[in-house]
């Protein structure tokens, strides 16, 4: 049974892993969507004194969860560059650091524009699937992105930050003024954080790849983001404009 716990994607063995939308994985969604439920439940019920306060220890929780994934895999010797917190996901962990202590209405935004359908992706197409079950890595996957995803829902439902087209530029320049950098990166290194090297197989990328190869299905994931982003985005303006008339 734990034979295969403290594997990774790298060094795991064929054929241990589940398939996506596999009784397992919906099952894990479950799970997750339950416990976005019941945190964000709980916060809506403290008073505003204690949100605060809250919001600090649940960002805490994601930090101590990221920086145990990097005490686990290195002690085992697994850890490679691979593994350095330049996801979208990862890059998140802080942001919402930063924003428990110093929330401001563009990081908010932020939380819902980024943090939120990176993390709602990476549940619904996980690229960990190699792995088996009961594996380290595995549950550390899973509930980083659970408290990603219940984080941003915390702000979202308490009414904390209400999505504002007007706001979006801003938060797209931060994350489309990192992608250059990260893509040099990841040509020097090998890697391939934010999938903008190559298409992440099992997903929407891969598909783009195979209509547009590479590097032009980045200009299909361009759009896929537009389109993402105005779904998110044109209810809560159609809503506002409705409130204002």
């Amino acid at each position: 049974m734990f034979k295969y716990f403290l594997y990774t994607q790298e060094t795991i063995p064929e054929g241990l892993g589940w398939d996506h939308y596999s009784f397992s994985h919906l099952l894990w969604i479950f799970s997750s969507v339950v416990a976005m439920v019941i945190i964000c439940r709980h916060y809506n019920s403290l008073p505003a004194d204690k949100r605060m306060d809250y919001r600090k220890k649940f960002a805490w929780s994601i930090v101590f969860v990221e920086i145990m994934k990097t005490i686990v895999i290195s002690s085992v010797g697994r850890y490679t560059v691979d593994y350095l917190p330049l996801h979208l996901c990862s890059i998140n962990v802080f942001v919402i650091l930063f924003h428990a202590y110093r929330p401001n209405e563009i990081v908010g935004q932020s939380m819902y524009a980024l943090c939120l359908p990176g993390a709602i992706v990476a549940l619904v197409f996980p690229m960990w699937n190699a792995l088996p079950n009961f594996n380290y890595m595995n549950i550390h996957s899973f509930v980083m992105h659970t408290q990603l995803c219940a984080y941003a829902l915390m702000l979202l439902t308490s009414g904390e930050v209400v999505p504002s087209l007007r706001l979006l530029p801003k938060c797209a320049l931060g994350i489309f003024s990192v992608a250059p950098f990260i893509y040099i990166f990841n040509m020097i290194f090998g890697t391939n954080f934010m999938f903008i090297n190559e298409p992440q197989p099992n997903s929407p990328l891969e598909i783009l790849g195979d209509l547009m190869g590479n590097p032009g299905y980045l200009v299909g994931f361009f759009f896929l983001v537009v389109v993402v982003w105005i779904l998110m985005f044109i209810p809560w303006e159609i809503a506002a404009r409705k409130k204002r008339s």
